[in-house]
């Protein structure tokens, strides 16, 4: 809901997009990948389902970690202020 129309499933950006820095943004840079990784997580271990958790600990990071590489990299090129904006918000979680 905060990124409203500039939400998309594949990584790419148009020529009016804004940095979002609002809402769950204002902290993180990619709260999305975040409650996912915990939904996996934490469903797994609720569901007492010990080896899919321990994969999803240790796959899902990984294949966030490339995609937001991708990501990063378009989005520091293509919006001017995604730079100062990458320096003062974490990635995952506040301060990392």
């Amino acid at each position: 809901m905060t990124l409203g129309r500039y939400f998309t499933f594949s990584v790419m950006t148009s020529r009016d997009q804004p940095v979002i820095s609002t809402g769950p943004y204002h902290y993180l840079r990619h709260p999305s990948y975040t409650g996912a990784l915990l939904m996996f997580l934490f469903g797994c271990t609720l569901l007492h389902a010990w080896i899919a958790a321990s994969a999803f600990a240790v796959l899902l990071p990984i294949a966030f970690l490339r995609r937001i590489h991708y990501e990063e990299k378009l989005l520091t090129a293509t919006l001017p202020a995604y730079a100062a904006y990458r320096k003062r918000t974490g990635a995952f979680f506040p301060g990392l």
